[in-house]
């Protein structure tokens, strides 16, 4: 796989603007690739012990300590692992409740909030589980989904490409995200998968797991025509721009409840329209 979003066979996805480096250039266009966002990754031991080795034996302690507080409480436990087409029809729809409120205030560009993209997605996600490319993992209280990861599989790499948990005072102390990664991590080697994407985008959750990361790419191309070469230079700047504004995480939470209600708004113009 070059592409990190080419990964998903769909007209909904734009794998040609977001991409790795090395990833092949077009032919006849001009093309410049400008630095967007880092994708940590960790490249995976052959085996537990290996991948325990990796860490001190206090970052264990503590795991297996969130993971008796879990056990203690007065709540089903249960992991669930998808890996075909009807079991992503009937737990994705179910996952999607979890991303749905985690972001009912605030903004996502994600198709999973409009039902319509939402069911594109499903549909390629049943498609990829049906060719052993997509599986799904959740944790489950009492039933209810209470943290989730799609990961897509590609030969000897696993990229989580969608997760959520859930965003709860009373599960914080939990650390779902952290033992639902563990989960993850786990199962790749019993696969016995070389390495884990944790696609693009920095976060804490990430770097407790590892420091390795490459630079995705954020593709801008012009017809080699007159007008190509006179609009490409302020295309590229429009974009540079764009990408620094998109990497300024502060401004991005001040901004996320506004625009999360203007689209809100929006919606509801066009029902009662």
């Amino acid at each position: 796989m070059t592409a990190l979003y080419a990964y998903i066979p769909s007209d909904f996805n734009a794998p040609d603007q977001i991409v790795l480096p090395g990833h092949p250039r077009p032919d006849g266009r001009l093309c410049t690739d400008l630095p967007f966002m880092p994708a940590p990754y960790l490249d995976l031991p052959g085996s537990l012990a290996e991948f325990e080795a990796l860490y001190p034996q206090r970052f264990w302690k503590e795991i297996r300590r969130r993971y008796r507080m879990l056990e203690r409480q007065k709540q089903a436990v249960e992991w669930v692992v998808v890996t075909d087409a009807p079991g992503m029809r009937q737990w994705l729809p179910r996952a999607r409740r979890l991303f749905l409120q985690r972001w009912e205030k605030r903004y996502t560009s994600c198709r999973w909030v409009d039902d319509d993209g939402f069911a594109e997605h499903l549909q390629s996600a049943a498609n990829l589980a049906d060719v052993g490319k997509a599986q799904l993992t959740l944790l489950l209280l009492d039933g209810v989904v209470a943290a989730y990861a799609l990961s897509l599989l590609d030969g000897c790499c696993c990229y989580i490409y969608h997760h959520a948990i859930l965003m709860d005072e009373r599960y914080k102390p939990y650390a779902l995200g952290r033992l639902l990664f563990d989960r993850i991590i786990r199962q790749c080697i019993a696969q016995r998968l070389q390495r884990v994407d944790f696609m693009q985008g920095k976060g804490a959750h990430k770097s407790l797991w590892t420091s390795q990361q490459r630079v995705v790419r954020w593709r801008v191309t012009s017809p080699q025509t007159l007008g190509g070469h006179l609009l490409h230079g302020p295309k590229v700047l429009y974009y540079w721009f764009r990408i620094r504004l998109q990497n300024q995480l502060a401004l991005k939470r001040k901004l996320q409840r506004p625009i999360a209600w203007l689209r809100d708004f929006m919606a509801y113009q066009r029902v009662s329209g």
